[in-house]
């Protein structure tokens, strides 16, 4: 049964004035608050984590994940769901989202799962973090000019670092996957990822902010882009667009002016040597 499927089953409980859901996720049970009104549960229903991770991790011995962009922790419950052993490195600077990660991680007691609460990018320093939401915010990104003028109603100041030096300094041997979800930013975020990128050649998870149709070639989200592709390409990657029916063939780039949906906007960059069926 699909883990959409179980959170519509489970009952809610109040544990110490919190709300509580009890979910079943493979063999196991997690906890997961949420708000009186539900309104944080549909965060958690995106079907391709739960037919794609396992597919990603077959055959890898305790892997390794990195989750940039952890938001809530979304990603977290689904790959728990498929690999219980995986090692997991998520990064939050939303202050919010982030103290929701981590009542999460608390609740449920989860070994080898670790999460900071900083940005990845390319350089090391302090970075304004454009918010969009007071509640959960899944539009929070460093890359403001990929947005429209207002689109973020505040800023909130972030730490920044690079993937690199996080892989390093937690002593990573086998990242198997790097997922990637920061509304525009992803591009800074994998050249800070550049020496794990060579050493670990991991898939790569990565959302792709639609643009216009008639968008020219300046467009900030078409720039973008062009580069991320030409940054991962010119390491031997291939682009597979994750859809509901499941992948895409392959192809040797992608065009955000061909992304008709922001559901839409999620790919899979498939390391040289390695594809799937």
């Amino acid at each position: 049964m699909g883990l959409g499927k179980h959170w519509r089953k489970i009952a809610c409980t109040l544990s110490g004035g919190e709300l509580i859901r009890q979910a079943r996720i493979g063999e196991t049970c997690a906890r997961v608050p949420v708000h009186r009104d539900g309104s944080v549960l549909h965060a958690f229903r995106e079907p391709w984590m739960n037919t794609l991770l396992p597919r990603l991790l077959e055959g890898a011995e305790r892997p390794e994940v990195i989750d940039v962009g952890a938001n809530i922790g979304q990603f977290l419950v689904a790959l728990r769901a498929c690999r219980p052993d995986a090692r997991y490195a998520g990064f939050e600077p939303n202050a919010r989202n982030y103290g929701y990660l981590q009542r999460l991680i608390a609740l449920n007691g989860w070994p080898d799962v670790d999460a900071f609460p900083v940005a990845l990018s390319e350089s090391f320093g302090v970075a304004n973090l454009g918010v969009r939401k007071e509640s959960f915010d899944v539009f929070a990104s460093l890359a403001h000019d990929v947005h429209d003028a207002g689109f973020f109603r505040r800023t909130q100041s972030v730490l920044m670092t690079t993937g690199d030096s996080m892989v390093e300094a937690l002593g990573m041997e086998r990242v198997r996957l790097l997922k990637v979800d920061v509304e525009g930013a992803e591009l800074e975020v994998l050249r800070g990822f550049g020496r794990t990128l060579a050493a670990h050649a991991p898939y790569v998870v990565f959302e792709m902010l639609p643009a216009a149709p008639d968008a020219g070639e300046e467009d900030r989200r078409v720039a973008r882009a062009r580069d991320l592709m030409a940054l991962l390409g010119g390491m031997g990657y291939r682009f597979r667009p994750i859809t509901d029916a499941g992948l895409d063939e392959p192809r040797e780039t992608v065009d955000p002016r061909t992304i008709a949906r922001p559901e839409d906007a999620n790919l899979l960059a498939v390391p040289a040597g390695r594809d799937l069926a």
